[in-house]
């Protein structure tokens, strides 16, 4: 039932996440399940049947293309073919979605003939499966309490219908990841209404202070199209972005682990005057050209002439014939790029690589971390990261940090190495 409701509400997303952004919403890209729901063309309607009797006194919501229709005694969903097919209802005959409506307990599952498909579930299955989602919404936002990509925010907290949230964190001011942090939120509350039939005009997710107790920012998705131009150059910066994806010089290798992962790695060296911030998204393809999986990954700060190595993980995936990314690049608003400052020494041994970073800038870099790629006859054969951080995160002016990387796979004729990290502004 808990994927179930997942499948059904992801559907929904993009037409979810329009509803709450309004008229001046901006588009942006998460990761992950989020990431992909944003990037398909999502719309719900309700289908009539000969059983309308049944539904008499029905009410019906509609939000961002959505209807949810609540009868005396069932809930009616339809899901369009793009969607449907995507996220896995991807039914060849009328009878595999009766088996399905069977094997979920639902009244019925009818396949349109545009390849839509229309569930009709009871108003008990129904609430089972909103509470199956909420549990899954909370399990996803504990998830981020402490994780690689939160390391600050220490609690997530929200209202009864998820159109409020109030996160606490270790931060003075928000990072990145915190900030990106909010389509989540929006997704997340967005979601649970549309699918629940509860129109929700505004998401609001407030940041606090773990120390002070203070709201250090607020965000209101009715108000995303107006933060989207805090920043008095953000429309020429949106202009550029095409324009600054294309000075970057590209180099990729690919990784299968032999765990079944694959591992994309991308070299980018960032031939602009500017500091940039980079977002990448791929899809893998068999040697039929088949999709089989997807993976992302991000740069927070690539200064000129900097050359830095992100990594997209694609998981539960092997095989690989090749990749079709997308790069998008933006001026970083949040880091200036530390590495200008960081003075590198490196050992290559038979086994593994030894780094020696130092900080001779006059600023504690954030989050500086060392890459490597462990190459055979030109072909990536395993990789090995690590950080060069003291107790607080941080490589101080003056501090010099040691690191191994090491490499189990047998020899390897070359390895290439790469330091990331962050100055805030």
């Amino acid at each position: 039932m808990r994927k179930t409701a997942l499948l059904i509400a992801t559907a929904l997303l993009t037409a979810t996440l329009t509803a709450c952004s309004g008229n001046g919403g901006t588009s942006a890209t998460t990761s992950n399940t989020a990431s992909n729901a944003e990037q398909q063309t999502a719309t719900a309607s309700t289908a009539k049947d000969d059983g309308e009797d049944q539904n008499a006194g029905q009410a019906s919501t509609t939000e961002g293309g959505i209807d949810v229709d609540k009868g005396l005694l069932n809930v009616e969903i339809t899901i369009p073919a793009e969607a449907a097919e995507y996220y896995g209802f991807n039914f060849e005959s009328q009878e595999e979605a009766d088996d399905y409506a069977k094997e979920q307990g639902f009244k019925s599952a009818t396949l349109g003939d545009d390849g839509s498909i229309t569930i009709v579930m009871s108003k008990s299955q129904h609430k089972k499966t909103m509470g199956e989602l909420s549990k899954t919404i909370d399990e996803a936002l504990q998830e981020m309490i402490g994780s690689e990509d939160y390391t600050n925010i220490t609690a997530v907290e929200h209202n009864d219908n998820y159109t409020s949230f109030t996160v606490t964190t270790k931060s003075e001011e928000l990072d990145f990841n915190e900030s990106f942090s909010v389509l989540s939120f929006y997704i997340y509350g967005g979601m649970y209404n549309s699918f629940n039939g509860t129109p929700a005009d505004n998401i609001h997710v407030d940041f606090i202070n773990e120390a002070s107790g203070e709201v250090i920012d607020s965000f209101d998705s009715e108000n995303m199209g107006d933060r989207s131009t805090a920043d008095d150059s953000s429309e020429s910066d949106s202009a550029d972005a095409a324009d600054y994806a294309a000075q970057l010089d590209k180099e990729e290798y690919t990784y299968d682990d032999g765990y079944g992962s694959t591992y994309h790695f991308i070299v980018l060296k960032n031939n602009s005057d500017q500091t940039l911030t980079i977002a990448t998204n791929s899809v893998a393809y068999n040697g039929s050209g088949d999709k089989i999986g997807a993976g992302s990954g991000h740069l927070d700060a690539l200064g000129p002439q900097s050359e830095q190595l992100v990594i997209e993980s694609i998981d539960n995936v092997s095989d690989v014939d090749h990749f079709d990314t997308t790069i998008s690049a933006s001026k970083a608003k949040w880091y200036e790029d530390a590495t200008a400052n960081i003075e590198v020494e490196a050992d290559v041994l038979g086994d593994k690589v030894i780094i020696t970073c130092t900080n001779n800038g006059d600023e504690p870099a954030q989050s500086v971390e060392g890459r490597v790629i462990f190459l055979k006859d030109g072909e990536c054969v395993g990789y090995s990261t690590n950080y060069f951080m003291n107790m607080d995160g941080k490589l101080k002016p003056g501090e010099s940090l040691t690191k191994q990387f090491d490499y189990y796979n047998g020899n390897f004729d070359e390895a290439k190495y790469y330091i990331a990290g962050t100055i805030s502004k």
